[in-house]
């Protein structure tokens, strides 16, 4: 649309398309605050968030509530996976760092920007009119700061180079003097781009050459070797891609242009000359910049010999630094010139970003980012090979793309300029990786648009997620205050304050993941909310084994924070296919209050009962700590991993209950509460049948279990003892917590889930308590752990009964007596583990000779006793084969 006219039509356009593309501010913010200069005095911005760092935050901020409004173009599978692997790989690189604190920060900034900022450019740029937008802002950016550095050589008020003060370096400083060249050589490609695409008005065009020829005289004045050689490169890509006459035209044209300005005006000539065949020659007498920069390669390189596979971790370049270089580095580089005294700065990395990735984060997190980059480079050559429209946007993605891969072989990020770099990788994604077929997401869309628990989730799930964030963020910053509370008389309250903010994310993670959870189940999707507690304890048990050695134990409060994290992601596809994060808003009447506020009390009622019941059950965890804080140090440890390891086999049991689920909730829908009965019937007794068996194993063969797992480094014999003996009264819960959750499952398949099994949790949460508080100062941590025992069984007797009466006519006496047998067998197998595996010294061949002897004689004593479960033991096993094969198959 053309604001071509009066100042009355101007005034009133205005507004309209600030309406339209507001979420674009923060982006042209992020570009356009690197025209403010640096403070006074400052000689390098590095390490530190200015203006347009913040503008970045507010842009992925701005990019996650507009997310949650379903007002983001959709991503496809291989879009999530090129932006979101690189997170794997530097958090590889950060938890296997020598200092993991130490390399948090680094951790933070690249996630910023190779992962969040390019995935909000992604998600915010709508179409082809925004892309041009924020790719103008880059030019803007070029001129005004090439502008700047003109004037700095002409007046002799750059930084010092050759004992003159005339490199231009605009208002990054000399500090910063690769930044100057980098906004400007960004500026000419999108300007190049521009001026070669078909399709743009001829007006355009014309100012984009001119804008093109402009910027070159700055960058030449830049004396950045490294910003040449990368802009020549994509200057030829863009032309070749653009087409032979194009080139050519452009060539001669730059050709003139450097004629002029260096031959015949003499701008810079001698030293432009001298800068060009340092590139190429290599003399007895290098300059030491040169060889600084081929000391650091060889020590990157030696760096990653010694780790090839992790690297030595984030920011671990310069504390490896001296050990793997030459005597002929030096102490740093001098800096000075543009207002700024003279400054030796340090060389803290080796100037190629493939290198430094490769020194500190290994070939892992060298495949995660440039195994990426790659893709996008030969995706967005591939669409533009493909013809179609918009074609100038794909010239200056892949323009912009092949310049910062180019640069990479001479520089790496620092500096204000690096948040454009990930602005840069999100507009050569956007290119590269267009959305799914159009008319195929309208469809989509509009038989969505009318789901109410679609409409229900873009109501209320930014508001929760704003409020558990809330929660969250004072958790973190109350930690002192609460661990005082909770856990008085601890001997180290420091590491405690530590661990309590790292849980603190479960507070927000939880209640996402409950929410997912209600939303998926109405709309019969349950294998996904199953799957929370494997994922749970799985992110648990992994980052303990992974982090013991370097945090301690604070790897299991990191542990924690993970399996929260693996909660919301084990559900985020399933939730983002059935039901998305809401329609686009329609323009609609007024409405009153009270209807306004019906969606909001709509869903406290669908997933206030789910909510609380998952708090009650993980409150748990919370007594047990409060309760084991006054005993000696270690007593946490042991209850954690004696309870998670233990908890092994009712999550294996509940899996059951997952593939079979469905059918008990078709038929309850259906109305065939005799299907429903049946089926519920036989999946407590089959899920009852593993986890006692299980729990025989966890009992009988306790100490080995520990000892194979976790017994090294500070995890003494004496811990082994005290983890298993605990484990072991863990045991007598486990059938309790997997009743628990397969009889919950029957509440919450209703249109409208009833408050029953909230109740029973919290009645069982009251038994733990009050248990608890009299048991631990008798029995210590065994106490704990048979409250918790108790607490649970109290539960599930009470789901048992409520369910029969309630829900689904199941027997109850029936059901009890066959897993009384059971237990009966139980009993017997954990028994001749108790005895047996003490007798074969080697812990790992004892447990392993374990998971034979205890099922033979849980059979065999089932056999005796007569439990028809385990009579029924082979067929039940094919129809539960058959039921996951087909499972598999309708997900898929």
């Amino acid at each position: 649309m053309s604001l071509a006219g009066s100042p009355h039509r101007v005034r009133s356009e205005v507004p309209g398309l600030l309406r339209r593309h507001w979420p674009l501010l923060p982006l042209a913010a992020t570009v356009l605050f690197l025209l403010a200069p640096l403070p006074a005095g400052d000689a390098t911005a590095s390490g530190k968030v200015g203006p347009a760092d913040a503008a970045s935050l507010l842009l992925v901020f701005v990019c996650a509530v507009q997310a949650l409004r379903g007002r983001v173009r959709e991503l496809s599978p291989l879009g999530v996976l090129i932006l979101g692997t690189p997170a794997v790989g530097l958090a590889v690189a950060t938890v296997t760092a020598g200092d993991p604190y130490a390399a948090l920060p680094g951790f933070v900034r690249y996630l910023q920007v190779f992962v969040l900022v390019p995935a909000a450019v992604v998600l915010l740029v709508r179409d082809a009119g925004e892309f041009r937008i924020a790719a103008g802002c880059f030019v803007v950016l070029a001129l005004v700061q090439g502008a700047v550095g003109v004037v700095q050589f002409a007046t002799h008020t750059g930084a010092s180079y050759q004992g003159e003060d005339i490199r231009a370096v605009g208002t990054f400083g000399p500090g910063d003097v690769m930044g100057m060249a980098t906004v400007v050589a960004y500026g000419l490609i999108v300007a190049t781009a521009a001026a070669l695409a078909p399709g743009l008005p001829r007006t355009v065009r014309r100012a984009a050459a001119g804008a093109a020829l402009a910027l070159a005289l700055p960058l030449v004045l830049s004396f950045s070797r490294g910003a040449w050689i990368a802009t020549l490169g994509a200057a030829v890509l863009v032309m070749v891609l653009a087409g032979i006459r194009r080139a050519l035209k452009v060539l001669l044209a730059l050709a003139a242009a450097g004629v002029v300005l260096v031959g015949g005006l003499g701008v810079g000539s001698e030293m432009v000359a001298e800068r060009l065949t340092s590139i190429t020659q290599v003399s007895s007498a290098p300059d030491q910049s040169v060889t600084d920069r081929y000391t650091m390669w060889a020590a990157a390189e030696s760096m990653w010999r010694e780790r090839p596979a992790a690297g030595v971790g984030l920011k671990g370049f310069p504390a490896h630094r001296d050990g793997h270089s030459s005597l002929g580095l030096s102490s740093g580089s001098d800096t000075a010139g543009a207002g700024q005294a003279y400054v030796r700065q340090p060389l803290l990395s080796p100037h190629n970003m493939y290198l430094l990735i490769l020194s500190e984060q290994g070939l892992i997190g060298l495949t995660a980012l440039a195994g990426g980059w790659a893709a996008l480079l030969v995706a967005g050559l591939r669409r533009l090979a493909g013809g179609g429209p918009v074609r100038d946007c794909g010239l200056i993605a892949v323009g912009l793309l092949a310049w910062q891969l180019t640069d990479f072989l001479y520089a790496d990020i620092g500096g204000p300029s690096t948040v454009l770099t990930g602005v840069i990788i999100g507009l050569a994604a956007w290119w590269a990786l267009p959305p799914r077929d159009a008319a195929a997401g309208l469809t989509r869309k509009e038989a969505r648009a009318q789901d109410p628990v679609r409409m229900l989730v873009a109501a209320t799930l930014p508001r929760l997620a704003v409020l558990l964030a809330a929660v969250a963020s004072v958790l973190i910053v109350a930690a002192p205050l609460v661990v005082a509370v909770l856990a008085p008389g601890l001997p180290d309250p420091g590491l405690a304050v530590q661990c309590t903010r790292l849980t603190a994310l479960t507070v927000l993670s939880f209640g996402i993941a409950g929410y997912f959870s209600a939303a998926l189940r109405a709309h019969r999707s349950f294998v996904p909310p199953a799957a929370i507690y494997v994922s749970y304890n799985v992110g648990i048990i992994g980052t303990m084994l992974a982090l013991h050695a370097l945090w301690g134990v604070r790897a299991a409060a990191a542990g924690v924070a993970v399996g929260g994290l693996l909660m919301v992601l084990v559900q985020l596809p399933a939730f983002i296919r059935n039901v998305g994060f809401g329609p686009a808003r329609a323009k609609r009447a007024p409405r009153s209050r009270r209807d306004r506020d019906r969606p909001t009390l709509i869903a406290f009622g669908l997933i206030a009962p789910v909510i609380f019941f998952a708090v009650f059950r993980q409150s748990q965890v919370l007594v047990e700590r409060f309760l084991a804080a006054s005993l000696p140090s270690g007593a946490i440890s042991h209850l954690n991993y004696a309870q998670k390891v233990a908890q092994m086999p009712m999550v294996l049991s509940l899996m059951i209950c997952t593939v079979t689920f469905p059918v008990v909730a078709q038929a309850m829908a259906a109305g065939e509460r005799e299907k429903a009965r049946r089926r519920v019937e036989q999946d407590l007794a089959l899920a009852s049948l593993a986890v006692l068996m299980g729990t025989a194993l966890v009992i009988g063969y306790a100490p080995q279990i520990i000892q194979v797992l976790f017994e090294r480094g500070a995890f003494t014999h004496e811990d082994t003892l005290a983890t298993a003996s605990v484990m072991r009264v863990y045991g007598f819960g486990l059938l309790g917590h997997c009743l628990v959750g397969a009889l919950s499952r029957p509440f919450f398949s209703t249109a409208r889930p009833t408050w029953f099994p909230a109740l029973a949790m919290g009645a069982g949460l009251l038994v733990n308590i009050v248990a608890g508080a009299f048991a631990v100062g008798w029995w210590g941590t065994y106490g704990i752990a048979a409250a918790n025992a108790a607490g649970i069984s109290t539960t599930a007797v009470l789901l048992l009964t409520g369910l029969g009466s309630r829900m689904v006519a199941i027997q109850v006496r029936r059901v009890a007596v066959s897993i009384g047998r059971l237990a009966v067998a139980a009993v017997a197998a954990g028994g001749t583990g108790w005895i047996a595996g003490p007798m074969i010294p080697d812990p790992t061949v004892s447990a392993a000779l374990g998971c034979l002897l205890v099922p033979a004689m849980f059979g065999a004593t089932g056999m005796a006793i007569r439990a028809l479960e385990v009579t029924a033991l082979p067929g039940q096993i094919a129809q539960f084969s058959s039921q996951l094969t087909q499972r598999f198959r309708n997900v898929r």
